[in-house]
């Protein structure tokens, strides 16, 4: 038995050797280079990283011809200045294709190029848009950086142009900036823009100030369209230094919406009523917590997740405009403060408990008291209820982490601001934010 295990060993050995060949390929060497080129000869200003616009790379004469041989795709990413560069190719014919970026889409039989050695090939696009700097990058007084763009649309003889989608700065500490590097805290939220802004200067500044001196940020602007990929055609990159003596004043800063939660007290309004209380901080409008009918008032605390000096707070009504300063948006309410470390307890009358303020969401025309003071929506308290309504804290809110709202009506609770009462006993809010002062 012995002697024939090691014969079926040696057999297996001697098949293995056979199906084996010496591999006699020489690993690739051949580089192949260039740049993308917009429709000035200029190179294309893209973004560095995974998600920029790529080439699309199928070696022809791998299949020398042979239709039945199915030949993969692969891709190359563009660098941020337009340049790209592969040098780890076998020599051949290449179909190479321009793909996913913010250009009219390239023909779909991309270019033959014929690599050997090494190779030069650029490719010429038509960028959507020519983004230029009115006003290059600088630090105001508020230590901001500040700049203005303006942007002009190109065409095609046979694709349509796609419409404008955004618009936005973008700050980084190292050389790459662009929609992949970027500091998140520094951007402001992007700027919508619609074609008629064409020609026209588009103000941008960041969204808050710099945060180191003695400091070198790297500032492009970039502007979108409404295509598939919805990528950005760019500026260039422009520096702007900081010097050692610069000061920095200190601004209210937003908390993080995924900070944010409501836990349930006894008395509470249930959690889940709407789309939940954490739609509130979410950032996705036209998802809202709304209560169900409920003995008034109705309450509701929020846990900020951290101890803030607290500075002010946002409150959104449902974007919808049948709720504008109507229905059960909230009119009034109470907000109270939690002294103790532990979390909150539902009684009220529990000494940790202190009242912040009584509020009004005060309509831009003045408050309603007739049918038709109720149903007049003018364009200033159309766009006040879209801004969402500001409130602030008293001086000196310094650690606090729980907080409780009671609302005490709304806009159609009863007959009180013209309305007929039909919404009944519920409250409606979509978003909710919250500033903090900084300490240091």
């Amino acid at each position: 038995m012995k002697n024939y295990n090691i014969l079926f060993v040696i057999i297996g050995i001697l098949l293995l050797m056979a199906s084996c060949e010496l591999d006699n390929f020489d690993e690739p060497s051949a580089a192949l280079y260039g740049t993308i080129l917009d429709n000035n000869g200029d190179p294309l200003q893209t973004t560095q990283g995974g998600g920029n616009m790529k080439l699309k790379m199928e070696e022809l004469s791998w299949a020398g011809g042979d239709s039945t041989i199915s030949i993969i795709p692969r891709n190359l990413n563009v660098k941020q200045d337009g340049t790209y560069e592969n040098n780890k190719l076998f020599n051949g014919e290449y179909r190479i294709t321009p793909i996913e970026g913010p250009f009219f889409p390239y023909s779909e039989n991309g270019e033959i190029v014929n690599v050997s050695g090494s190779t030069k090939y650029d490719f010429s696009v038509i960028p959507y848009l020519n983004v230029e700097w009115v006003i290059e990058p600088y630090l105001n007084d508020s230590a901001f950086i500040r700049a203005s763009i303006r942007f002009t649309r190109n065409s095609h003889d046979s694709i349509p142009m796609p419409d404008l989608n955004d618009c936005q700065l973008y700050i980084s500490t190292t050389q790459y900036s662009g929609r992949n590097n970027y500091d998140d805290q520094l951007a402001a939220a992007p700027i919508e823009v619609t074609n008629d802004k064409e020609g026209t200067t588009i103000q941008l500044i960041t969204g808050r100030a710099i945060k180191y001196v003695g400091a070198t940020y790297y500032v492009r602007a970039g502007v979108s369209c409404k295509d598939q990929y919805k990528k950005y055609n760019y500026t260039d990159i422009k520096k702007v230094e900081v010097a050692d003596d610069v000061v920095i004043p200190i601004f209210p800063e937003r908390i993080g919406s995924s900070q944010l939660k409501c836990i349930k007290l006894d008395s509470d309004s249930p959690l889940d009523e709407g789309d939940g209380t954490q739609s509130m901080f979410d950032g996705e409008f036209k998802k809202k917590y709304e209560t169900k009918k409920a003995e008034w008032p109705q309450t509701f605390t929020v846990d900020l997740g951290d101890t803030y000096n607290m500075d002010h707070f946002k409150m959104y009504t449902f974007m919808r405009e049948d709720f504008f300063w109507r229905r059960h948006t909230v009119a009034t309410f109470e907000l109270y403060g939690w002294k103790g470390e532990d979390e909150p307890v539902d009684d009220m009358g529990n000494a940790n408990w202190f009242k912040i303020g009584d509020y009004e969401n005060t309509k831009p025309s003045g408050m309603p008291s007739t049918p038709e003071e109720y149903n007049t929506i003018t364009d200033a308290d159309k766009t006040a209820a879209e801004e969402g309504t500001v409130f602030e804290f008293p001086e000196e809110m310094e650690n606090i982490r729980y907080l409780r709202f009671k609302i005490t009506d709304t806009f159609d609770r009863t007959d009180k601001y013209g309305g007929d009462g039909s919404d009944g006993n519920r409250f409606t809010i979509d978003e909710l934010h919250f500033w903090q002062m900084p300490t240091e």
